[in-house]
């Protein structure tokens, strides 16, 4: 995937909840405090809608959460030839 089709995607995902295989998946959104700040994060969970969880491994050590994130801002820089 190029990185400039990457927003239009995640709107696509985000409206219709159907990931690139057509499968159907459930958004919950939710929120974790960080430590040592009066601010939080948000985030969204995806599940699949059907309850699906084979490609999940079973937890070695439970967790309350894990938080995953990416840099949501990037720059598309046009080179004149």
């Amino acid at each position: 995937m190029r990185v400039e089709d990457i927003p239009a995607y995640e709107q696509d995902f985000n409206e219709r909840r159907i990931d690139s295989e057509g499968k159907l998946h459930t958004l919950t959104q939710r929120r974790v405090q960080i430590p040592n700040e009066h601010s939080f994060m948000e985030y969204i969970i995806a599940q699949p809608a059907n309850g699906d969880r084979t490609y999940f491994y079973n937890e070695e050590i439970s967790k309350d959460q894990i938080v995953l994130h990416y840099t949501m801002k990037f720059k598309i820089i046009h080179r004149d030839k």
